[in-house]
Order: C-alpha cells, then sequence, then structure tokens
C-alpha cells in the first residue's frame, strides 16, 4: 500500500478527485442516456416496465392518499406488499420519487445511485490504495460496467448496489475508531437493508466482515491477546465498543510503566456485533414484516435451484463481452441460460490492471480480494461451482435465493479494487519495472482475447454470431493497446511529473469501452408509456367488486413476445395488464409478479394455470373480464362472477388437500358452499342462509366495512388472501377471521344485521417501527456528542 496520505497527493494525483469523478460519470450518463438526461424517455424494458415503475407507482398513490402500503389487493387476490423485498416502502430515498412527479424522478433516483456507487468506491479505494488516480478507476469501473447498467431496471438492486463500498469502508471504520463512526455505518448499513435485495445485502457483509477481521489482524499484530493487568478483558473490550478510538499502549518499554493493550479481536468483535444489531434494529420496520411473510410464503428452503447459473465459459466475457451472446428483438445480448445479467463486462483495461495487481501487489488485502472474486464466480456457477451446495448444507436458508447468478456481485465489487491495486503498484513503479510488467499482463490479457476467438471460431456454440463475436473481440484488444500505451508512457515518467490530461484519457477510454462493449442494455420509451391508459375492457374490474385475469396461453404468449419497438411493446403489455401493470391503474388481478407469494395462494394459482382454469373458481375469485381467445390484446365480459364479499354458504369441513381439489371440481358451488378447515368444525354452529344479503359495503386497499343482515347464524365469505395480519371486528367487538376455500377468509356471523369490519394490522410491523424510531433517535443523539478521544 502506497504510504502517500490521500490528503497530500503527489503531482497530478491530486487532480483525481471525487467531483471530477462524478463529472466523468455524468459526462457518461448523458452519452449513453441522453433521453433519460433530459426527461424525454423512460426505462420500460423487462423489469422496469413490468415490475419497478408499477411498484414505485402503487407506493406513490398510497402514500399520496394518506396510507403505508403494507397490503396489495390489486395482485393475486391480495398480497403483503412493504413486506415484500424491492418494493422499498421504507427507503430514504424513495422520497424522490414518492413526492417528484414520475417518470423523470425515477430516472434521477437510477443515475443518482450510479453516481452514490462511484463515489463510495472512490473513498474506499483512495482509502486502501492512497492513490486518487486508482481510486478514480475504482470507482468508474464500479459504478459504470455492464451489470451496474443492466440493474437500472430494478431500482432496489441499483441502490443497493449503490450502498455497497460505503458499508464496507464506514465498517471498517467503525470497528477500528468505534464512537460515532458506529453511527454512521450503521447508517449506510440501514439504508442498504431498507432497500431490499437480500443476496447483494449478504454479500455486503460478507465483505464488509472478511476486510474488518484482516484489519483487525494486522493492527494486532503478534500481540493480540495482551490485556490490561488492573481489568478484565471483557470489560475492557465493551469498554472500547462506545469510544471512539482505540486506546495505544505506552511504549516506554518499561514493565512497570507499560499499559497492556486490550484484546483487539474481542473488541472489533464486540463492535462489528453492535454494528449488525444497529443496523438490525434501524431497519426493523422492514425485515421483521419481510421474515414473516417469507414464513407465510412459497419458498422454502429447497426453492433456489440451478437455473440462471452462471457458465464456466462465461470467464470469457470478461475479455471478449459479446462471446456466445444471443440478440433479442429487442436488440439486447444474453447469454443461454442465463438472463439475469445482460452484461457484466468491467473493462479489458479492468482485467489487465487485475493480472498487475495479482502477480505484483500481493498483499493481505490484494490476496483477500482475489479470493472473494474467485469465490464469487464459483458461487455465481451454483451447483456445478461447489461452493453454493456446500453453503446450503452449512446454511440451509440459503436454498431461500433464487439465481445463483446474483451472486456474481462479490467478484464486481472486488475487481474495481483489485484494478485500483495494479494502478497504485504501476504508479509507485516507474521505469523498467512497471514498464515490462505492464507488457507482460498486456500481452497475456491479448492472448486471452485471442484465445477466445479462436475457441468462438473453431467451436461455435448453437446460435452463435462469429461477426458479431469478433467485432467484439478486435474492438477490446484495440481497446486494451491504447490503454497500455497510455499507461506506458505514464510509467516513463516520474510520479511527481506526470501530467494529468494522459490519466484522464485513460478514464476517458475506459468509459467509452464500457459504453460500447454491447448495445444498449436497458431500451427506453418516451414518457408517454406511462400515461393513463384503460384497457379494452366492456366494465373495468373495480376494488371489491371483480376482478381480471388473463388466460394461461395468453399470459405464456406475453412472456414471449417481441416488438422491435419499446414502446409499442410495453403498451401492449400494458393492456394485457401483463405481470404488475395492473397496478399503473389500480385494476384488481387474480394473478402478480412478486419475488414472494403466499403460500396457500400459489397453490390456488397453480390451479389456474392449467390448460382449463375451473370456471368455478374463476367465478369464486370474482373474474369478470379474461383476456381473449381469439384475438390478442382483447379481453372477453364474464357474465358469471362474485363480488369480493358474499354471504350465506353452508360450511363444509375439509382437509387442505381435499379443499384443493375440490376447488377445482366441476361440482364446485361457490354460491352455496364454502370449504373451511376440519379442524374448525367443533367451533362453528353456522349453516346455509340463502335469505341473508349484504346490505353495504366499503373496501378499501387496508379495511373492509359491510353492513349484512342474515336470518340465521351463517357465514360472511370473502375471495380475499388468507393472512394472518387480518383481524375482524363484529359490532365493534373482536370476531374470529377463519381461513376458508383453502387461501381465503370466512367470518362466521350470527342471526341479525351487523356491521363487520377487517382491518390489515401488522403488528410485527409497528413493533419494528418502533425499534426503528428509538435506534434512530439513539443515533443521532451520538452523532450530536463529540468524541473526547481524539481520532488517529
Amino acid at each position: 500500500m502506497n504510504s502517500t496520505r490521500p490528503d497530500q497527493p503527489p503531482g497530478a494525483d491530486a487532480a483525481f478527485n471525487a467531483t471530477r469523478l462524478i463529472l466523468l460519470l455524468g459526462l457518461l450518463m448523458c452519452v449513453t442516456f441522453p433521453d433519460i438526461v433530459l426527461g424525454s424517455h423512460a426505462f420500460v424494458y423487462r423489469d422496469a416496465g413490468l415490475f419497478s415503475y408499477p411498484l414505485a407507482y402503487y407506493s406513490r398513490q398510497s402514500i399520496q392518499q394518506g396510507q403505508l402500503p403494507l397490503w396489495n389487493p390489486y395482485s393475486n387476490c391480495g398480497i403483503p406488499f412493504l413486506a415484500q423485498w424491492n418494493t422499498m416502502v421504507l427507503y430514504p430515498f424513495s422520497l424522490i420519487y414518492l413526492l417528484l412527479p414520475m417518470p423523470w424522478s425515477m430516472n434521477y433516483f437510477l443515475l443518482g445511485h450510479v453516481l452514490l456507487a462511484g463515489v463510495g468506491m472512490y473513498f474506499l479505494a483512495r482509502r486502501w490504495f492512497g492513490n486518487r488516480f486508482a481510486a478514480m478507476l475504482a470507482g468508474l469501473v464500479f459504478a459504470w460496467n455492464g451489470s451496474s447498467l443492466d440493474i437500472l431496471m430494478w431500482p432496489a438492486n441499483s441502490a443497493a448496489v449503490g450502498w455497497m463500498p460505503w458499508v464496507v469502508l464506514l465498517s471498517e471504520k467503525a470497528v477500528a475508531q468505534g464512537g460515532r463512526a458506529l453511527c454512521w455505518a450503521a447508517l449506510a448499513g440501514a439504508c442498504q437493508m431498507m432497500s431490499g435485495p437480500p443476496e447483494t445485502i449478504l454479500c455486503t457483509w460478507l465483505i464488509a466482515g472478511v476486510f474488518c477481521l484482516a484489519q483487525t489482524y494486522k493492527a494486532a499484530g503478534p500481540r493480540v491477546f495482551q490485556t490490561a493487568d488492573d481489568a478484565p478483558i471483557w470489560k475492557s473490550a465493551i469498554r472500547q465498543v462506545w469510544k471512539p478510538a482505540l486506546q495505544k499502549a505506552d511504549s516506554a518499554g518499561s514493565s512497570e510503566g507499560a499499559v497492556a493493550r486490550p484484546n483487539l479481536f474481542l473488541t472489533a468483535a464486540l463492535r462489528f456485533a453492535a454494528l449488525v444489531l444497529w443496523v438490525a434494529a434501524l431497519s426493523a420496520a422492514q425485515w421483521l414484516p419481510w421474515l414473516d411473510f417469507v414464513g407465510h410464503g412459497h419458498r422454502s428452503t429447497n426453492f433456489g435451484d440451478a437455473r440462471w447459473s452462471l457458465p464456466f465459459w462465461g470467464v470469457a466475457n470478461f475479455l471478449v463481452p459479446l462471446f456466445r451472446d444471443r440478440a433479442s428483438v429487442q436488440g439486447t445480448l444474453y447469454q443461454p441460460g442465463q438472463e439475469f445479467y445482460s452484461s457484466y463486462y468491467v473493462g479489458i483495461l479492468t482485467v489487465a490492471l487485475v493480472l498487475i495487481a495479482l502477480i505484483k501487489a500481493r498483499d493481505r488485502r490484494t490476496l483477500l480480494l482475489a479470493l472473494l472474486a474467485f469465490g464469487g464466480l464459483l458461487w455465481a456457477c451454483g451447483d456445478a461451482g461447489l461452493i453454493l451446495p456446500l453453503l446450503k448444507k452449512i446454511a440451509p436458508w440459503l436454498g431461500l435465493s433464487r439465481y445463483p447468478v446474483k451472486f456474481l456481485v462479490i467478484t464486481l465489487f472486488c475487481l474495481p479494487l483489485l484494478a485500483a491495486s495494479g494502478l497504485a503498484w504501476l504508479a509507485s513503479h516507474a521505469g523498467a519495472p512497471g514498464r515490462r510488467t505492464l507488457l507482460l499482463t498486456g500481452a497475456i490479457t491479448a492472448l486471452g482475447i485471442g484465445f477466445v476467438l479462436f475457441v468462438s471460431r473453431q467451436f461455435p456454440h448453437p446460435g452463435e454470431n462469429w461477426n458479431m463475436t469478433w467485432q467484439s473481440g478486435w474492438t477490446r484488444a484495440v481497446l486494451l493497446l491504447g490503454a497500455v500505451i497510455i499507461l506506458f508512457r505514464q510509467c516513463s515518467v516520474p510520479r511527481a511529473a506526470r501530467p494529468w490530461l494522459p490519466g484522464f484519457a485513460l478514464l476517458i477510454l475506459t468509459g467509452a469501452d464500457i459504453c460500447t462493449h454491447a448495445p444498449r442494455q436497458n431500451p427506453t420509451a418516451p414518457i408517454q408509456a406511462y400515461d393513463a391508459l384503460t384497457p379494452p375492457m366492456s366494465i373495468v374490474p373495480k376494488l371489491g367488486q371483480s376482478r381480471a385475469m388473463l388466460r394461461p396461453d395468453v399470459n405464456n404468449m406475453m412472456n414471449h413476445l417481441a416488438n422491435p419497438s419499446p414502446l409499442e411493446l410495453y403498451l401492449g403489455q400494458r393492456t394485457e395488464l401483463f405481470e404488475d401493470c395492473n397496478l399503473l391503474e389500480l385494476i384488481p388481478k387474480v394473478d402478480g409478479f412478486f419475488p414472494v407469494y403466499l403460500r396457500r395462494q400459489d397453490r390456488v394459482a397453480q390451479l389456474l394455470s392449467g390448460r382449463e382454469s375451473p370456471p368455478h373458481l374463476m367465478e369464486f375469485l370474482g373474474v369478470s373480464q379474461l383476456t381473449s381467445t381469439n384475438k390478442l390484446f382483447t379481453w372477453d365480459a364474464q357474465d358469471h362472477f362474485m363480488p369480493l364479499a358474499s354471504i350465506g354458504q353452508k360450511p363444509v369441513f375439509m382437509e387442505d388437500d381435499a379443499t384443493l381439489q375440490a376447488l377445482a371440481s366441476p361440482e364446485f358451488r361457490p354460491r352455496e358452499v364454502v370449504y373451511l378447515p376440519a379442524e374448525a368444525h367443533e367451533n362453528i354452529t353456522a349453516t346455509a342462509d340463502p335469505q341473508a344479503k349484504i346490505r353495504s359495503s366499503q373496501v378499501t386497499p387496508s379495511s373492509c366495512q359491510f353492513e349484512i343482515e342474515a336470518t340465521r347464524p351463517t357465514m360472511l365469505v370473502l375471495a380475499q388472501s388468507w393472512y394472518h395480519c387480518w383481524v375482524a371486528e363484529l359490532d365493534g367487538r373482536p370476531a374470529t377471521l377463519l381461513r376458508a376455500n383453502y387461501a381465503f377468509q370466512s367470518l362466521p356471523v350470527p342471526a341479525g344485521r351487523h356491521q363487520v369490519q377487517l382491518s390489515y394490522k401488522d403488528t410485527l410491523f409497528h413493533i419494528g417501527a418502533t425499534v426503528s424510531l428509538l435506534s434512530l433517535l439513539w443515533c443521532v443523539v451520538k452523532l450530536m456528542q463529540r468524541s473526547r478521544i481524539p481520532v488517529d
């Protein structure tokens, strides 16, 4: 590690600061997404328009109406909303699009997190390697690579990745210093936790833990277990957690006057544990409902599989980014069998600098980065990489995660830092040693490109476009040559005398490499794509009245629908209410697209996904509009459908498996019978009442109110997903809400006229919100206090 302090850079190194990095990233944004920067277009491709924007829109609508979106009644017959990961209801910076006009506010939300990622990586690399030029390259590559451009379709992923370097940087400071450094680290960690993506969060804390441990080991040296003679080790260590800096031992050398150092490992462990607990407390309002929902969700420890794993040959895409890629109608490219990332290319210069770091800069930090990067690659390979099966045996809950390629984020975090390590080594080794190493690694990288092209030519993959691969390869070789020439020239000049202009030329060349390595990864469309749109329906379903439903064959067709015009494609998807597009019009729908579904609701949805959906089940669910079988983008009205609430059914008690079969049976009569769990038989005295009626009803996203009248004890049935957070009141007194028809709700009501109210009350959310607010208050108090012990 270079000994030069970051605040006293020599020569041209002073020109490479965070402000200029922001300007460079802004320039790349204007070149790559001029329509996004100007606000005339918006991201609509894939999940950007089908998932991310509709969820943000629903959050915005709910907040503006004075409601916190805990529940979503418009999808999947009702499903928890805030408890989903990726909805970002509680993420602080969601206020950007919750308060400002969309869609341009969402565009700036995304681009703002690109800047956040770059600046965070800049400061982390500057702290680690003491070279601003290397830090600026690391910030550029981390913020502007194939993966960071691809995940712009997922605001939650962009936010989580944006906070990664800040969490690692501030965690390291917190473990070393304690005090207010713990507060800042906790706030950064909580922001990332509120963003939602569990895989990215897990990888972030894995990296942070590794480097905090490494830092502590380096600081402790051979005196790891030495403690003060006049204080127990645990007491000394706990006291150190809340101090802003470690107390230094007296180095006088005499045994009588020496003050022994407290156990640094125990101190660091307690500080790290305190940090994790503080982050958990600050974000409790998010993760407590999430854990509760996952416990009732359709995912299990065996849910994850090898689908969308990184192929072993995918490593070649770091050298030739279009190797074996296939083009879609929209022009975007994907690897066969892996369609999560359209690219994860980090630049050809990055690869060459990583080789320099591995060959020359082999300090403890560089080796750890290399091991983590390699481990991330193996993890992303799924079962074939061997790491994931081993980790699942150690931590079975990892089986909840799908798509192993997501864990490539570890590698994508480490590679820019390794490149910074290599560039910092070059900067401190001017002359022949630096030039020889540069030429060697440049030649190895060029040979790697040649080998990939040879394999592509001699052993083509089915569907591979050789001309596309060849163009990608020779273009990377030319860019590599240009970068090597610039660096070779820089290595010939003493560090203090180096001009700053070639360095910026190298950074611009790297940015151009990223911008041109693939066709536009996130196609955009005019902002009119998100204007109000009424599907061609005879009667548009309303909340509490009826629902829309896509036929299974139409839904499958929409999954493979293609159009070279992003605008026309998206408007067609909206017309069909595909995935979550129904949230843009607040039209209730039977299905939806979310990471987690309620377990029982998911099994009911499987009954509807067959070739022929059970007609009486559709009647119970209130399907009034069904996609046409004769013409795409049209809807057929359905005559037989029930409203959300009905009354008077006869209770029939059955086991769950038998109930599922009964729902799919042609003999199911939802207006006459309701299926209840067998264990509820002893407590239910209700019977059929054909004369019962619902005199009035009022349904909102978080409550339902009914005035009912019955001549005898009977059942009130709701075609709304059963979830334990829903509570019922009968005439103002608590009542028992039962699970009915396997996955829905029912309530026994006595004879006479009564008022029934159902409310969504998430107790864990309220507990978590209280803990989060108290933790935030404590954090503010700590930040307002001045440190009594100076920070080294």
